[in-house]
C-alpha cells in the first residue's frame, strides 16, 4: 500500500507502508510504567508484577534489600529475630515492622501476607499490639486456625477464617480502630 504525504518545500512524496497491522505497545510491569512520569496522584504498584493505582498515604512494595524510608522494625525478644527485605517481600520472624507515622480513623489497610501456621503470625493495625487499639489477621498462640482480631480498649473479639487460606497469600482489607499504627507481625510470616 502506498501513501501520499506532503512533506514541507518539495511537494508531494511516496512511501510505502507495510501491509501488516500496526505495532502495538504494551505496559504491563512496574518497569513499563516507572519509565515515564507518574502523576503525583498516581502510584505504581506490584501487586501483580505492574499497575498503576490511586496514590496511598503511604505505600511500599519493598523492591530492595532494605525497608523503605517511613518504615522501621522492631524484634520481639532481641537479639533473636530478624526483618528482611528480599526479592519484593519483607520477611519477619520474631519481629514487628510498620509505618513510623501514625494513621487516625478513615483509613483502610490493604496487604498481601504469607501467614504459615506458626504461633502468632499476624498482620493489621496496632501500635506495639500489646496494648489497645489494634485489628489484625492472625494465628493463635495454640495455631488451631486463621481468625481476625480487634482490640478497642474496652474489650478484644476474634473470629476464625476457614484453615484452607494457610500458606496462600491473599489480599485482605480491613478498617484500623482509632489512632492506629500499619504494622505487620509476626513469627514467621512473610508479608508483600
Amino acid at each position: 500500500m502506498s501513501l501520499a504525504v506532503l512533506l514541507p518545500g518539495s511537494g508531494a512524496a511516496t512511501r510505502t507502508r507495510p501491509d501488516s497491522a500496526p505495532a502495538t505497545v504494551l505496559d504491563t510491569t512496574s518497569a513499563d510504567f516507572s519509565a515515564g512520569a507518574v502523576d503525583a496522584g498516581a502510584y505504581v504498584a506490584e501487586t501483580a508484577d505492574g499497575e498503576v493505582i490511586l496514590a496511598p498515604t503511604f505505600g511500599a512494595e519493598f523492591s530492595g534489600d532494605a525497608l523503605p524510608a517511613g518504615m522501621s522494625a522492631t524484634l520481639w525478644f532481641p537479639p533473636n529475630g530478624s526483618a528482611k527485605v528480599a526479592g519484593g517481600r519483607l520477611t519477619l520472624d520474631g519481629a514487628r515492622a510498620g509505618t513510623d507515622a501514625l494513621f487516625g480513623p478513615g483509613r483502610s489497610l490493604e496487604f498481601s501476607a504469607d501467614i504459615t501456621q506458626a504461633s502468632l503470625d499476624s498482620s493489621g493495625f496496632g501500635q506495639t499490639f500489646m496494648a489497645a487499639p489494634w485489628v489484625v489477621f492472625r494465628t493463635g498462640f495454640f495455631v488451631f486456625n486463621l481468625m481476625t482480631g480487634t482490640n478497642g480498649g474496652t474489650s478484644q473479639n476474634s473470629s476464625p477464617i476457614p484453615s484452607t487460606v494457610f500458606r496462600s497469600p491473599r489480599t485482605r482489607t480491613r478498617r484500623p480502630p482509632t489512632c492506629a499504627r500499619c504494622s505487620a507481625t509476626s513469627s514467621t510470616a512473610a508479608a508483600t
